[in-house]
């Protein structure tokens, strides 16, 4: 092969500083050659181009072993020029950097000049971690480990000029390491991080949420104006989950009071580029006739909310040009509507959260995905600005494992191939040290800033890097932890309950302990050793998750015989060592491992025994049902507990009120006596309120067993409705209707379920609110060949709710009371019978 010789200035340290210019000839200009050169950074340099040439130093240092020196010209010697300055704009090799926006930027190499420079405020310092990553080898894998090649002072430096945009002007690996760090954020180039100029500061793009209710309070409107807010039941809504209640969209004067708030805000932020006007995060929309002919009439519940944000944005676009209106496209608001198109300043956030995080979401053969790419077509259509909020961890469990590596990329790839602007990549943003944190942190943001990247190659380089020896058993977990997920053909989601929905049982959590074991093993240091721990914890985890539990001796405990009696405290001791914060969304680890140590030392229970059931029941945890089983079949019918997941912490004393707000579970009284047949179980709340509940068993051929229960308001309860929530029923894993068959009973037995779909979730909560009174409510599994019916007074339950769960394999049937005056010292009470069916209590509906 013909070799390239190039003909370069090259001066040595001891020549420049004696001012002496000697011309060498090289074949090839390394890294090493620089030593010497000056590196050059304007008078008139912002912030964050003096922490650029400042970075730029020391990277060279740690690659070199060499120091370099920076001065407003240049001298006789080798030119490193960072950032725009009056000395590069003399350059004959100089360019414009206006071209590049706020990050493009640009590397030019040629002769003994090396230019990096980019868009203001950011461009220049992305230049230089581009400069290293690109050409010298250097990875910027966590906080505290910079990955700098051996053999990078002879990294070769070939003639280049290399120009890069990137294409979202957005980007957040939304991981708690990041916020904690905003340097290393920067070097991810994660734009969405800090105010600091010296790190180029953030994009003005704001991320799009909530926020009606900062619009028209509650507080401020409520009490004179009930017909602002959201028409729910027959009611004005004044309270809701998620921040707040939701308004009537199609009200005039929400319309101009959303306006000018939105204007006072912009008048008052005159950098903000966009703003955000938001549904709050529930479902409980405006069923007024205005509002719910437009919903009509576009076939979707955002229609309403999204003619309101027109009206903002056609306002804004005269009184503040440039700026435009954002809104989510989320959850029950994500379809998009059939003929409403959106204004040009218009911004859509759209939300994947149904998604399936095993597959991509372009993926033909992943029926949970299909029905967002129609979505993404359709807004796109009508929308010439978009957003995308991707989900990326577990939110009931920070740090279960999560197969998602065969998605990131290929999703990522996909929002820049449609013309997506920006990207929020969702994950454990409130909770440090979560599962495989650092790795997937690394493989996010990577792939945000450049799109090329694919995962499993961002993945194996990682972990080769950042745990050496150890590597290969942790590379051949993750593969076995998505192989695992793809054979038993699961299509999790980001809210993942049970060990199931993501492949987990104790054999699966058996091998994964092994390929840590072998990892710890292989390390060959202390500093290795220490980040195999902190990956492992999510193997603990597993072990945990898929442990069984029992009852002896009036307790329910977890049984260690099968993961090893030290398995809990090495789980929370590495936990407490690598400052694992948060167990799950918003939930503080520390709770969690003191619940862990109960769950070990045994939880109270009561076991209720006749001919036809034996129950076992947890009095201080809401009264869960552990075990259901229906003698004459043995067959258990509840979803067993785990002591990996987070059904034990009582947030509210159960069943559960429509009141805003949480009860501590320190400030709630417990009592409960039993006699084997029966048990009261009595809680008192703070302001004085009581429930007492009873679950009795008789001797009935029939097989069944008898709820009651009844509650006393205190002093701080004004209107309440129950939601009565029954047991956790454990049913084959499918979500068709046929084999999975929903009824309720008013003069006879209907069934409920044929059309819902699982297009939009894979769980439904589905609202029933059936035209007659209902006596009966049921469910039959075709597969399992067993059901069960939950029978009350006619009149006892006018609302009902279906939780079903394929992925989790398991149905819960939910009873709502009507909603009931509670002044003080009044009582409501109710109750229900469960009896088990043997067959369908009625033929399927075709």
């Amino acid at each position: 092969m013909k070799k390239r010789w190039i003909t370069l200035v090259v001066l040595t340290a001891i020549g420049c500083s004696a001012g002496v210019s000697q011309a060498v000839h090289a074949s090839e200009l390394h890294l090493r050659d620089l030593r010497g050169w000056t590196v050059v950074v304007g008078s008139d340099a912002i912030p964050s181009e003096r922490y650029a040439a400042e970075e730029f130093c020391r990277l060279y240092k740690a690659a070199t072993g060499s120091e370099l020196s920076t001065a407003a010209t240049p001298d006789n010697c080798g030119a490193i020029y960072i950032g725009e300055s009056a000395a590069l704009r003399a350059h004959p090799l100089g360019f414009n950097i206006a071209e590049l926006g706020e990050e493009g930027l640009r590397i030019r190499i040629a002769g003994n000049v090396l230019i990096i420079a980019g868009g203001r405020p950011r461009g220049t310092l992305y230049g230089v971690y581009e400069f290293f990553e690109r050409y010298v080898g250097v990875r910027f894998l966590t906080a505290d480990d910079t990955y700098v090649p051996p053999e990078a002072a002879a990294a070769v430096l070939a003639p280049t000029d290399y120009r890069y945009v990137p294409p979202f002007s957005f980007r957040w690996s939304y991981y708690a390491e990041n916020s904690k760090d905003p340097a290393f954020a920067a070097r991810l180039r994660v734009n969405t991080i800090t105010t600091d100029e010296r790190l180029g500061g953030k994009t003005a793009q704001q991320l799009i949420s909530h926020s009606l209710e900062t619009y028209v309070p509650v507080a401020v409107y409520g009490r004179a104006h009930q017909e602002y807010f959201a028409l729910v039941d027959g009611v004005r809504k004044l309270t809701g989950t998620g921040g707040g209640p939701q308004v009537c969209s199609t009200n005039p004067e929400v319309i101009k009071i959303v306006t000018a708030a939105v204007e006072r805000a912009l008048d008052a932020n005159p950098a903000l580029v966009d703003i955000s006007v938001s549904p709050m995060d529930n479902d409980a929309f405006c069923e007024c006739p205005q509002c719910s002919a437009l919903s009509a009439e576009e076939s979707s519940p955002a229609a309403p909310h999204l003619a309101l944000v027109n009206a903002v944005a056609a306002r804004i676009a005269r009184t503040h040009p440039g700026v435009k209106i954002g809104t989510l496209a989320y959850w029950h608001t994500r379809k998009p509507p059939k003929n409403l198109r959106m204004l040009p300043n218009v911004e859509v956030m759209l939300c994947d959260i149904e998604g399936c995080i095993l597959h991509p979401l372009d993926d033909p053969a992943c029926h949970r995905n299909r029905v967002f790419m129609g979505d993404f077509g359709h807004w796109r259509a009508i929308c010439p600005n978009i957003k995308l909020w991707h989900y990326n961890t577990n939110f009931r469990n920070y740090d279960l494992p999560f197969p998602n590596f065969n998605a990131i990329a290929k999703d990522v790839q996909l929002f820049r191939d449609n013309g997506v602007q920006g990207v929020f990549m969702q994950a454990a943003g409130d909770g440090l040290s979560t599962e495989m944190s650092d790795l997937r942190n690394y493989v996010m943001a990577n792939c945000l800033w450049q799109p090329t990247h694919e995962s499993w190659a961002l993945v194996e380089e990682f972990c080769r890097l950042h745990y050496g020896a150890a590597a290969p058993p942790l590379l051949a977990y993750l593969h076995f932890l998505h192989e695992n997920a793809e054979t038993r053909g699961l299509h999790p989601r980001c809210f993942a309950n049970a060990p199931v929905e993501l492949g987990l049982d104790q054999a699966a959590a058996q091998r994964i302990a092994g390929y840590f074991q072998q990892a710890l093993a292989l390390a060959p240091d202390d500093t290795i050793r220490s980040r195999v721990e902190k990956a492992s914890i999510p193997a603990l985890r597993t072990l945990l998750a898929t442990a069984p539990l029992g009852y002896a001796d009036g307790h329910y405990r977890l049984d260690a015989s099968t993961i090893g009696p030290d398995t809990l405290d090495r789980y929370v001791a590495l936990a407490k060592k690598y400052g694992m914060n948060r167990i799950a969304e918003g939930r503080d680890a520390a709770l969690y491992f003191a619940e862990l140590q109960d769950l070990r030392e045994g939880l109270p229970a009561v076991v209720l025994e006749n001919e036809s059931w034996r129950l076992i029941l947890l009095p201080e945890q809401n009264g869960q049902i552990a075990e259901m089983i229906y003698k004459p079949t043995g067959r258990n019918l509840v979803e067993p507990p785990v002591a990996g997941f987070s059904r034990w912490e009582v947030r509210e004393p159960w069943p559960e009120e429509t009141r805003a707000g949480r009860t501590s579970t320190a400030d709630i009284k417990h009592r409960w006596e039993t006699d084997g047949r029966q048990i009261v179980m009595t809680r008192t709340l703070p302001d004085g309120s009581v429930w007492r509940r009873m679950v009795s068993l008789s001797a009935d051929p029939a097989g069944r067993f008898r709820f009651q229960a009844e509650f006393t308001a205190g002093s701080a309860h004004v209107g309440w409705r129950v939601r009565e929530r029954s047991p956790n029923y454990s049913v084959t894993g499918s979500d068709d209707p046929d084999v999975m068959t929903i009824y309720t009973k008013s003069s006879a037995w209907n069934q409920v379920n044929q059309n819902w779909g699982f297009e939009r979730k894979n769980t439904l909560t589905t609202d029933l609110r059936p035209p007659a009174p209902v006596q009966a409510i049921a469910f039959y599994d075709h597969v399992g060949q067993f059901g069960v019916q939950q029978t009350f007074a006619s009149n006892a339950f006018p609302r009902f709710q279906a939780y079903w769960s394929p992925g989790r394999r398991m149905l819960a049937l939910n009873m709502l009371t009507p909603a009931t005056p509670m002044e003080p010292g009044r009582k409501l009470t109710f109750g229900y019978e469960i009896s088990y069916l043997a067959e369908p209590p009625a033929p399927m509906s075709r």
